[in-house]
């Protein structure tokens, strides 16, 4: 959710009573047909529960700007210009409907309150009559939806007419370009609505009477209005919803994540907390997603909160150090070979030399990541009484035998596993999950069963948890 930053306020202005948060209570607003004597919009605001019979507004906030004033429970309130717009409209069109309203239903400036509204948001448009889903009042995406109105009555036979069908391709592109359809929560408002109407202007339009044709450039979210998005995600975990939605926009990074919260299993284990940094909300996220892991679901989560760009990380140094630990047991030592001893593809071989006092060992991915080609070379010393490896550095492959991340620190095996360990930092995993997960979905072959205390997320709680190795 966003905050409304308005330094326009009245001796007057409206000051929100606390919702009781031990009930599903919200507040609910009805824009009255009349405008008070100074000409400005009224609304009435109240308070109460998901049981009350209202209607959901879907909409963009927009940026900051100097505010327009309403009167709301005869008190002055500013609201950003898409929303004052939308109730100039509602003033004659909606005025019989009591709404939900984000901006104007949950106080924007108690965190607490935001954490409560929001982690019941699918609950809220799940239980809504309907949810309008505002456009804005471009004259083109109005003209657009009368279009295809017009276009939906006629008959089969008539046919449409191409002067009228030539002219709309503006009006569409303008429809298909609205910053409506880039909205991270519309994935949630839309798979979760009894039913949708689409607003601009004065215009309305049922999305069931939209008719794609091939050459129409709709975006992703209109077609998902057209066939219905929850049969085609209803199987999706949280990582997986990120990464399917991962170009949508918000203001607030880890509202990618919170908007999908409802879509998915694993709603009920993560506490909205708007509060906390989005280093915590990454861990946590990763926390209730233990048995989904993988080097590509850590790559997803840390770029949908913008973590993946390492200099918006609280401590940057955090980022070399020991994230995940891989036992390497078993692998074949390697010198000069041109096929992986495991999958037998080809191998880059510079840098291997039998002669060398290094020793090469390879790591395979496809054991552990059968949906991607993938190879780790890893580069150690000759070994020490103990029989253990000292990791000098390791190169991982993509399978076009393309380096995807190279590190040249010194990690030691770790004593008393029987297993050479391969400790690979944040970035390096970040880096190496961002070449396996594809369009398609994201890599669920490759589990994460342990991840080590002392590196940057702390993942687990306790030492025996940290310690335990993954089981490949």
């Amino acid at each position: 959710m966003e905050t409304d930053s308005d330094d326009l306020i009245s001796q007057n202005y409206f000051t929100y009573d606390p919702l009781d948060h031990e009930q599903p209570s919200i507040r609910l607003i009805q824009v009255l047909p009349d405008r008070s004597p100074e000409g400005l919009i009224q609304c009435t605001v109240r308070h109460t529960t998901l049981d009350d019979t209202y209607v959901c507004l879907s909409y963009v906030w927009g940026p900051p700007d100097e505010g327009y004033r309403i009167i709301l429970n005869r008190q002055s309130q500013n609201v950003r210009r898409n929303l004052f717009e939308f109730l100039e409209i509602a003033q004659n069109k909606h005025h019989d409907k009591w709404l939900w309203i984000d901006a104007l239903c949950i106080n924007q400036s108690d965190v607490v309150e935001r954490n409560h509204q929001v982690q019941q948001m699918g609950k809220i448009f799940f239980s809504a009559a309907g949810v309008l889903s505002w456009l804005g009042s471009d004259e083109r995406i109005a003209k657009h939806l009368a279009y295809q109105r017009k276009r939906k009555s006629q008959s089969d036979d008539s046919g449409v007419d191409d002067e009228q069908a030539v002219y709309d391709i503006v009006n569409l592109w303008a429809f298909s370009a609205a910053p409506y359809w880039e909205r991270a929560w519309i994935t949630q408002e839309v798979a979760l609505a009894r039913r949708v109407t689409l607003l601009a202007g004065r215009e309305e339009l049922d999305p069931m009477l939209l008719e794609v044709q091939p050459s129409d450039k709709y975006p992703v979210s209109v077609i998902y209005l057209l066939i219905g998005i929850t049969p085609y995600i209803r199987d999706y975990n949280l990582i997986r919803l990120l990464h399917r939605f991962s170009t949508t926009k918000c203001h607030i990074k880890r509202d990618r994540i919170y908007s999908l919260l409802d879509l998915c299993q694993e709603s009920p284990n993560l506490q909205v907390d708007y509060r906390i940094p989005d280093e915590e909300v990454l861990r946590q996220t990763l926390a209730i997603c233990e048995g989904s892991l993988c080097f590509c679901s850590v790559a997803i989560v840390a770029e949908s909160l913008d973590l993946h760009r390492y200099s918006n990380l609280a401590d940057t140094s955090v980022t070399k150090k020991p994230f995940v630990g891989i036992p390497i047991q078993g692998v074949e030592e390697c010198y000069d070979s041109l096929a992986c001893p495991s999958c037998q593809k080809s191998i880059p071989t510079h840098g291997v030399s039998s002669g060398s006092q290094e020793e090469a060992l390879i790591l395979c991915m496809k054991d552990i990541c059968i949906e991607k080609g993938y190879h780790i070379l890893v580069r150690t010393k000759s070994k020490p009484k103990d029989g253990k490896n000292t990791i000098c550095n390791y190169i991982a492959w993509d399978h076009n035998n393309q380096t995807v991340h190279e590190d040249q620190g010194v990690v030691s095996g770790t004593p008393g596993t029987g297993f050479d360990i391969l400790g690979i930092s944040l970035e390096a995993v970040v880096k190496i999950g961002s070449g396996l997960f594809d369009s398609f979905g994201y890599c669920s072959r490759f589990k994460l069963r342990s991840v080590s205390s002392e590196s940057y997320l702390r993942f687990w709680g306790d030492r025996e948890k940290r310690m335990r190795l993954w089981n490949l």
